[in-house]
C-alpha cells in the first residue's frame, strides 16, 4: 500500500529516543524534587545559613557518591536517577536531624539515631537481593545506588555538619513557652 507524501511508517522502536526522553524526564523530577525539598526547609527554618548547610551536605553527598558509583561500576539509567532522587529525602532528613541536635543540644549523640533508621532502611533495600533474577535486574541499581547514597549521608551527618556547623553556626531559637510532659 502507498502512503500520501508526508507519511511513513516507523517499522522499528527507536529505543534510544525513548531512554534519552525518559532520562531527561527523571533527571527533570530530580531537580524539582531537590527543588521542592529545599524550598521546604527555607520556608520551616527562615535561615538561609540553614539551607546554605543543607545546600553544602547534598552537594557534598552527592560528589562523594558519584565518587562510590564510578569506584563500583554503577551505570546511571532510569532506575539509578529515580534512586538518587527518592534518596534526597532521606539524606535531607539526617542532615536536619544533626544540625537540629547539634543547635539545640550541642552534641553529636543523635548519631546512633540516625545510623539506626538509616540501617533499618539499607536493610529493607538488602530484600532487593534476593528476589528472582528478572525481578532483581531492573532494582539492583536502585538499591545500590540508594545504598550508597545513605551510607555516604551517615558519614555527611557524622564529619561534614559538625564541621559547617562550627564555620557557619546558627542562632538558638530559645522558646519562652515550656511544654511540660
Amino acid at each position: 500500500t502507498q502512503l500520501p507524501d508526508g507519511y511513513s511508517i516507523l517499522l522499528a522502536d527507536d529505543s534510544t529516543e525513548y531512554i534519552q526522553n525518559e532520562l531527561r524526564i527523571n533527571g527533570f523530577r530530580s531537580l524539582f524534587s531537590l527543588l521542592i525539598l529545599m524550598v521546604f526547609v527555607l520556608l520551616i527554618s527562615r535561615s538561609f545559613r540553614y539551607l546554605l548547610l543543607i545546600s553544602l551536605s547534598i552537594v557534598a553527598n552527592l560528589i562523594i557518591a558519584v565518587v562510590f558509583y564510578y569506584f563500583f561500576n554503577l551505570d546511571i539509567h532510569i532506575y539509578s536517577l529515580a534512586g538518587i532522587t527518592v534518596s534526597f529525602g532521606m539524606l535531607i532528613d539526617n542532615s536536619i536531624i544533626m544540625i537540629d541536635h547539634i543547635r539545640y543540644r550541642g552534641n553529636k549523640n543523635v548519631f546512633l539515631a540516625i545510623l539506626a533508621a538509616t540501617l533499618t532502611t539499607i536493610g529493607a533495600l538488602c530484600v532487593i537481593f534476593f528476589l528472582k533474577e528478572d525481578q532483581k535486574l531492573n532494582l539492583i541499581d536502585f538499591s545500590f545506588v540508594l545504598i550508597i547514597n545513605l551510607t555516604v549521608s551517615l558519614f555527611i551527618a557524622l564529619f561534614l555538619i559538625p564541621a559547617l556547623y562550627e564555620k557557619f553556626p546558627l542562632k538558638k531559637i530559645i522558646s519562652k513557652k515550656v511544654i511540660r510532659r
